[in-house]
């Protein structure tokens, strides 16, 4: 993820900024989560479907970067990251009902190898070099959806996530691509 700037009150998706942090409107995080992977899994079925770049849903933006497909989750400022602060509590529960979302319709995800010296597969490399410090996916016709974590270490909190969508091969060890192109993943936040 490309360094964001330092302060700000975070951001998380599908919900409004206002001037204190985020507001969580009536259907709270846990929906928002099931809506996004929902959203996704409905242009993945769809014959011929192409995602521009802008919003998947309202509030939920999307960033296109060749066959990858990014859709920001939540980032941090360091402030906001302190444990119990009512953003990183969001943040968990959004990450939380998109891996439950993916978990019902595809069953347990499958953990991308990052610590790999380097990864020999330039996608799980540059998520890597971005900082990501978990990737774990889901198939689903012919695409992984990943959901990825950035921050240091644990027990570091964490400062951004995003759940991407990549052609299955760039991630399966089972069904590998015969060539993963080099890919740019990182985002910057707040949106």
């Amino acid at each position: 993820m490309t360094a964001a700037p330092s302060g700000g009150s975070g951001w998380i998706t599908g919900h409004p900024r206002v001037a204190a942090g985020v507001a969580v409107d009536g259907d709270g995080v846990l929906m928002t989560g099931e809506r996004i992977v929902g959203a996704a899994e409905e242009l993945l079925v769809r014959p011929g479907a192409e995602l521009e770049e802008g919003e998947l849903l309202p509030g939920v933006p999307v960033i296109r970067r060749g066959e990858a497909w990014i859709i920001p989750l939540s980032w941090q400022p360091p402030a906001a990251s302190a444990p119990g602060s009512a953003l990183r509590r969001r943040s968990e529960d959004l990450r939380s009902s998109i891996r439950s979302a993916c978990e019902f319709r595809y069953g347990f995800g499958i953990v991308a190898d990052l610590e790999k010296a380097p990864p020999a597969n330039p996608y799980l490399r540059e998520l890597r070099r971005q900082g990501a410090r978990f990737a774990g996916w889901w198939a689903t016709e012919g695409k992984a959806l990943v959901l990825v974590v950035h921050g240091a270490p644990v027990p570091e909190p964490v400062s951004a996530a995003a759940l991407h969508v990549v052609p299955l091969g760039w991630v399966s060890d089972a069904r590998p691509a015969r060539r993963v192109p080099e890919v740019d993943v990182g985002w910057s936040g707040p949106f």
